[in-house]
């Protein structure tokens, strides 16, 4: 108890008292007073491993707290379309900023992403369209545009205008519902008086392609998904007058989440990259040779 009081720079008495109220709060017998010598019991050998292993934590906590944010994890959420197109540059650029961040990425629909990062299991989600929940931050990064398409030899791909009435009652293959591109479609088409019942519903983007471009019906897609589909002919854009389609790709928080600093870093990243409408993935990697 002397050595003990010495070390930590209190009174003898001090020392026999914290021992007292250890015992007491516990319910514990800690020493055995045995010739005026105190010999810890088992219990208390069993208290003191626990107390050091303590002491051993709060050490490592003031030793590496500081250095958490650069080793910690980050979780992101992408939409169909961002996921696709540029995700892939965006983990390559980020993770040479972080090579110690252990980063993991969900792909689902902007409705899901919105849910998940209101209940904490996101950090940050990159979405489309609008996004209604008043507890979340958006941070608008660019538009994009939907398209209208028909397998080839549809009877309206010929067509230089096609009015909005002529697709009711056409098959149609879409996106779930809960993507932002159907329903922005979905909307606009009851704006004016139609309801579309799809005859397929997917939540991959690539079948859905697949299916028009095999004659199953039209569909409405990001313009940036079939972008070379267009260009090799598997499937036609049709001009459909009146109807403008487009979206928002966004990044949203919730409002109450404190972003680290990789957070705010990967943040800035995407602003970057989606004000010079970053490439897709596979020009980003021909960009990323060329500027080694």
């Amino acid at each position: 108890i002397t050595q003990a009081a010495k070390k930590l720079y209190i009174s003898q008495p001090s020392v026999s008292q914290v021992i007292q109220e250890l015992e007491s709060h516990y319910g514990l017998h800690l020493f055995d007073r045995i010739s005026r010598r105190m010999q810890p019991t088992e219990e208390g050998r069993r208290f003191y491993d626990y107390a050091y292993h303590i002491i051993a934590l709060f050490d490592e906590l003031e030793e590496g707290a500081q250095h958490w944010e650069a080793s910690g994890r980050l979780r992101i959420g992408c939409s169909v379309t961002i996921g696709t197109h540029f995700l892939p540059g965006l983990l390559l650029r980020f993770r040479r900023m972080y090579p110690e961040l252990t980063i993991t990425a969900q792909i689902r629909n902007s409705t899901q992403l919105e849910e998940l990062v209101y209940q904490g299991k996101l950090d940050l989600a990159l979405v489309e369209g609008l996004q209604s929940n008043p507890h979340l931050t958006h941070i608008p990064l660019s538009t994009d545009k939907l398209v209208v398409i028909a397998p080839p030899g549809h009877p309206l791909a010929d067509r230089d205008r096609v009015e909005v009435s002529e697709l009711a009652g056409q098959p149609f293959v879409l996106r779930e519902t809960g993507s932002a591109g159907r329903d922005i479609f979905d909307g606009l088409m009851a704006s004016h008086g139609f309801v579309v019942e799809p005859l397929i519903e997917s939540i991959s983007t690539e079948a859905v392609l697949v299916a028009v471009a095999s004659g199953l019906g039209l569909s409405v897609l990001p313009e940036m998904m079939v972008r070379q589909a267009l260009q090799r002919g598997r499937v036609c854009r049709l001009q459909v007058g009146e109807l403008e389609l487009e979206r928002q790709f966004s990044l949203i928080h919730h409002k109450n989440k404190y972003l680290t600093a990789p957070a705010q870093a990967f943040a800035a990243l995407c602003q970057a990259m989606f004000a010079r409408r970053a490439l897709p993935a596979h020009a980003d990697e021909t960009e990323e040779k060329r500027e080694k």
